[in-house]
């Protein structure tokens, strides 16, 4: 019963259609992944250079506040520096959001 016809069979096809399927939802959800984790990662670093941005803000006022003579900076500290941080405060939120 064996005959000369080449080819392959209904059952090797649908065989050979289920994993190439396999493999290309492995690869698509490798992809998704991928993209996933680099929006992630963008956004931790963005997140990172703006902390920076305002610890070293920070540091620029602590220092200009060290350099000024003792009873002219506790002045400023009653008069000024509450003023600097309602101004500070409200403009935290367009420093943030960029």
């Amino acid at each position: 019963m064996l005959s000369d016809k080449k080819g392959f069979t209904l059952v090797e096809l649908m065989f050979a259609v289920v994993i190439i399927a396999i493999s290309v939802l492995a690869v698509y959800e490798m992809f998704v992944q991928g993209s996933k984790m680099i929006n992630e990662e963008y956004h931790r670093r963005l997140g990172l250079e703006r902390a920076q941005a305002h610890i070293e803000l920070a540091g620029s006022y602590i220092t200009l506040y060290d350099s000024i003579p003792r009873g002219l900076s506790e002045y400023i500290m009653k008069n000024w520096y509450p003023r600097y941080l309602d101004i500070m405060m409200a403009l935290t939120p367009h420093i943030l959001l960029g």
